[in-house]
């Protein structure tokens, strides 16, 4: 079919400048009858489908952008925590560091307390690194610098301490032995009734700690609820009690380590739901400091 001649009324003008005259103006166009106004349209749709499809992939460009920068932050809300964790940590040492320098009247061992067995060449988790203000020479091939992750130097106190109190350990070792305020005939009421080093170690945490401390702490201080750290001092004591009294081993003490954590999320959970603890305060002072 041959196409016709197409031709659209588009306007009417007024009188002409020059004739006076009204007149027409015609547009005339080579397209079949009735297709040049829709060619217009389908050009003017696609237009707006391709913007739409524009837009609609710069709004997921910048959907994908945002959840990339939340992540990052809170990626850097991570590293925050970790480096103010660190920063506290440096002053505690620093403390205690200034604290040992400024009373050279007391000389006390430290201690340097793995959780973890890192060389075969040392049989002893525990290793004194210094006696009053000055380390120790270590004996020929012996290794002192075996640090890990859980690694502690851990400041010893002495019978001044706690003079009606009792030892934690072999009371004969020095570098195996920590103070408490715990009374002799409660400290063989135990020794008599904890006849497993399960039973006793988790004795001694309810003993040396109150149960509102065990419920906003743990062992390391570590953790997505910013919980505070026990004692360290105590937590060496509780260890060097069962080394003396049971000769625990490694794997046992990861053991009796997970049951006293154990512990302390089930006072943490009570207090969550806002259950009453239960039991009294501690027979020993607790320590705010290693938080």
């Amino acid at each position: 079919m041959s196409n016709l001649v197409e031709v659209v009324d588009t306007e009417q003008l007024g009188p002409s400048p020059t004739t006076g005259t009204k007149r027409r103006r015609f547009v005339i166009s080579q397209q079949p009858i009735g297709t040049a106004v829709r060619s217009s349209d389908q050009k003017n749709n696609s237009s707006m489908a391709t913007l739409c499809v524009d837009v609609r992939n710069i709004r997921t460009t910048l959907d994908t952008f945002s959840d990339r920068l939340e992540s990052l932050e809170t990626k850097m809300s991570c590293v925050l925590e970790k480096c103010l964790e660190i920063v506290e940590r440096m002053v505690t040492i620093d403390c205690q560091v200034t604290q040992s320098i400024s009373s050279p009247s007391r000389p006390c061992k430290s201690v340097l307390f793995n959780t973890q067995v890192v060389t075969k060449q040392t049989p002893h988790h525990n290793k004194v690194l210094s006696s009053t203000n000055h380390p120790t020479k270590p004996p020929p091939g012996s290794i002192v610098s075996d640090f890990t992750e859980s690694s502690q130097i851990i400041k010893l106190n002495c019978e001044a301490d706690h003079p009606e109190g009792s030892w934690l350990g072999d009371p004969h070792m020095v570098e195996e032995r920590v103070r408490v305020g715990v009374s002799m005939q409660e400290m063989d009421t135990l020794n008599t009734h904890c006849v497993t080093p399960e039973k006793m170690a988790l004795a001694l945490l309810e003993t040396l700690f109150s149960r509102e401390t065990l419920a906003q702490s743990n062992l390391t201080g570590k953790g997505k609820h910013k919980k505070k750290q026990l004692d360290p001092l105590l937590v060496f004591g509780i260890f060097c009690h069962l080394k003396y009294k049971f000769n625990i081993h490694e794997s046992d003490w990861v053991r009796i380590k997970n049951n006293m954590d154990s512990k302390c999320r089930f006072f943490w959970s009570r207090r969550c739901k806002g259950l009453p603890l239960g039991g009294g305060a501690s027979r020993v002072a607790d320590s705010d400091q290693f938080g």
